[in-house]
């Protein structure tokens, strides 16, 4: 009897485990859900908003990859999962059956809820108008990035160097309701301060947005006026884990074992930003560790298949990241290690170039 496997989003880990899925079997099929017909690669969205890269080099047509890859490719959004009865439903009212099924589908962005962001504010994740929603805030009169981490830092910096080049004269406003860069050390701020300062970019540290209105950004102390807005804020976990009575943690992430199984649920897996280890609560929802996730999954889901025993998933202490500064200039980050220059920028872009081509199929759509 064919066994079946249902990926749930086309995150980083997913399309790796798809990709080194190798052939196809007899017994099993699997099927790859996601809402787009592409997934975009977050590694190169700085690269795209500076204008580096064409929007074919930043994202994997979905099913063409999968029909490469052995699979079938479901365009719709997963709604809830019943753990008990093996199946999913989606958006468009489609129930489909499974006998393991793994998620990752990242985490959304804070603040969605805040009044009149989700009608005023463009949202990259999972935007079909990423290519649109990019130029608005680059062409901008007045644009405005709401967010102080990795993703908000590198959107300011490329943001800007692009509208220097094309002789934008306004400058890039960043807003963060904590310190910019909140995890990493007083040492590796204050270069992005500095740097922040040469490019002229305006930044507004304990800024906590609580209203967006059609002209201006609202905190508890300024209004910020703009034209686009681009929201770029921490992760929150996505809804439906606890509303389909899954296993989470105390911030709603679906939570997970060291095999990457749900703590309840062994025929469920999850991965990624979404997911949080039991024990090892701590690590960073960057998606830095996501590919890292990917062999232990492929193998996990395999053994599952055969009913064999798992493997342990085991997290790096420490992780390399490399922020994407514009203008060819990249910054290294290794705990509390820096290192800021063209040499991380070249690092990265050849890093991202070779993981985004190992994905993209041999005939693109």
């Amino acid at each position: 009897m064919t066994k079946r496997v249902i990926f749930v989003g086309a995150g980083h880990t997913h399309l790796s485990v798809i990709k080194e899925w190798k052939k196809k079997k007899k017994d099993v099929e699997w099927i790859l859900i996601s809402p787009g017909q592409y997934q975009y690669y977050s590694g190169m969205y700085s690269g795209y908003m500076e204008g580096r890269y064409a929007i074919e080099d930043i994202r994997v047509p979905l099913r063409s990859f999968c029909n490469e890859n052995g699979g079938t490719f479901v365009s719709a959004k997963v709604t809830s999962i019943d753990p008990e009865q093996n199946i999913v439903l989606t958006n468009a009212g489609k129930v489909m059956h499974f006998d393991y099924l793994s998620v990752d589908i990242g985490a959304q962005p804070k603040g969605l809820e805040i009044p009149h962001v989700k009608k005023h504010a463009e949202v990259l994740k999972a935007n079909e108008n990423f290519s649109e929603a990019v130029e608005s805030v680059r062409t901008s009169h007045h644009p405005v990035i709401v967010g102080g981490g990795y993703a908000g830092v590198e959107m300011a910096f490329t943001t800007q160097a692009w509208r220097n080049k094309n002789k934008f004269q306004s400058p890039v406003k960043i807003i963060s309701g904590s310190k910019l860069l909140p995890e990493d050390t007083d040492e590796t701020r204050q270069q992005v301060y500095d740097l922040l300062d040469k490019r002229g970019i305006e930044y507004f540290e304990n800024e906590e947005v609580h209203q967006v209105t059609d002209r201006t950004v609202e905190t508890d102390s300024l209004s910020f006026p703009y034209e686009d807005l681009l929201w770029m804020t921490g992760p929150k976990a996505p809804a439906w884990f606890e509303a389909s009575r899954l296993p989470v943690d105390s911030e709603g992430y679906l939570l997970v074992n060291e095999h990457l199984q749900s703590v309840a649920y062994p025929q469920i897996f999850g991965v990624g930003d979404c997911v949080t280890i039991a024990g090892h609560e701590d690590i960073p929802k960057n998606g830095i560790s996501a590919v890292k996730e990917a062999p232990v999954l492929l193998e996990n889901v395999k053994r599952s298949l055969k009913g064999k025993k798992l493997t342990k998933y085991s997290p790096q202490k420490n992780y390399m990241a490399i922020l994407n500064l514009g203008r060819k200039q990249g910054l290294m980050i290794y705990g509390d290690k820096t290192r800021l220059g063209r040499a991380p920028f070249k690092i990265k872009h050849r890093i991202d170039k070779k993981f985004i081509k190992e994905l993209q199929p041999s005939r693109k759509a």
